[in-house]
């Protein structure tokens, strides 16, 4: 009921104030602690049809490279056109039913579907991932100002990427906002925090409010990249 909440109040604000309207398309997460994940992504690539069986328009793989809430942690994403594609192609997985060859790479903890809350442009790279607890009448308040943040960044990094996502049927694991801020490289993230602590960026005041709105659960970075396309 909370998820519906947020997801309303996000709605009936962007008609009211005609300001950030919620993304295009939705995405699955299929979470697991893998024994090697590069050996566990190695294997994906050499099968991809595995991948093709849920019919995602894209998917890939991400694997957390520092804030690791266990070792061996990643997640297999993928992508499509609206939730309805999502949880429909979703529901005839059964990570059970796989190959043994793979099971025995894996051992999965869970899964979560995810609405993005502001247009995102698909980009995987290295990314800085927080979880975020924002009260329900500040929800759009956040969105509008993590926009006006990417837009801020892209000034001088015009690659750089943000994303807000809302987690549905994500469980214990997944009740809160997810942000997603998408870089090319591990050495453009440390530029920015550089940047921020030495006083030279002109984005600094937009990111302190965003850290004044919302209260952090989780701050990681992951290594993301695309293994399949329809």
């Amino acid at each position: 009921m909370k998820h519906l909440y947020l997801l309303l109040m996000l709605v009936i604000t962007s008609i009211s104030f005609g300001q950030v309207a919620p993304g295009d398309g939705a995405f699955t997460t299929f979470h697991v602690k893998a024994e090697n994940p590069n050996e566990y992504i190695d294997f994906l690539k050499k099968n991809s049809q595995l991948l093709g069986a849920q019919n995602p328009d894209v998917a890939g793989t991400c694997v957390t490279r520092s804030g690791n809430r266990y070792m061996g942690e990643m997640f297999v994403w993928s992508a499509y056109g609206n939730m309805e594609d999502a949880m429909e192609n979703a529901n005839s997985f059964d990570p059970y039913s796989s190959p043994r060859a793979l099971q025995k790479l894996r051992t999965p903890m869970y899964s979560s579907f995810w609405k993005p809350l502001k247009p995102f442009v698909l980009n995987p790279g290295f990314e800085r991932v927080t979880r975020v607890i924002v009260q329900p009448e500040d929800v759009q308040e956040y969105v509008v100002t993590m926009a006006a943040l990417e837009s801020a960044i892209k000034k001088t990094n015009p690659d750089f990427e943000l994303g807000v996502f809302q987690s549905f049927g994500g469980g214990e694991h997944e009740n809160t906002l997810m942000v997603r801020g998408l870089a090319r490289s591990a050495g453009e993230h440390g530029s920015l925090v550089d940047q921020f602590f030495a006083g030279q960026a002109s984005w600094a005041p937009i990111y302190q409010k965003l850290v004044a709105i919302a209260e952090t659960v989780s701050d990681t970075y992951e290594d993301c990249q695309i293994i399949y396309t329809k």
